[in-house]
């Protein structure tokens, strides 16, 4: 799915502020902004948490930045973006990638989910450290290292 035919089918039920946020998380996920992503999206006291770190504020979301260094020609295929109620944003998508160490392809499908202001359309709460994912990939020690990185996994 192309970022515009995601964008056309995507059916926000909450304010026009979190959908204009929906677009713009989806398209810094779809062009791995990793450290340059829109920080303006995430309010000044949001929550971040993963399996390897928490923390509180926006501009702690630069710091990450994994993917380009973990895999070599990464990739982003957007699956879909919906609204789970007024407030939950869900995006599912797939990375791939050859793991830089040990080596290997990953392939990971990824849903991401972000808790937003319904008022200011910013990601307020942590997302739940990126949601159910399903991991493929040629080297088994890759699929660790990278599932230490993106949280729980469940392998095909």
């Amino acid at each position: 799915m192309t970022f515009a035919q995601l964008c056309d089918d995507f059916q926000c039920v909450s304010s026009p502020a979190v959908e204009r946020t929906a677009k713009r998380l989806a398209k810094d996920i779809h062009d791995m902004r990793e450290d340059t992503r829109t920080l303006s999206c995430f309010a000044n006291d949001s929550k971040y948490s993963d399996s390897i770190r928490s923390f509180t504020g926006r501009d702690k979301y630069r710091r990450l930045s994994w993917i380009r260094s973990a895999l070599q020609n990464p990739s982003v295929h957007m699956l879909g973006m919906a609204m789970e109620s007024t407030s939950v944003l869900e995006i599912t998508w797939q990375l791939r990638g050859y793991l830089t160490v040990p080596g290997g392809l990953l392939d990971a499908r990824v849903t991401s989910t972000f808790t937003l202001n319904q008022i200011s359309g910013q990601v307020t709460g942590p997302p739940r450290p990126m949601g159910r994912r399903q991991l493929s990939a040629a080297h088994p020690a890759g699929v660790l290292g990278v599932a230490a990185r993106v949280g729980d996994v469940r392998g095909d």
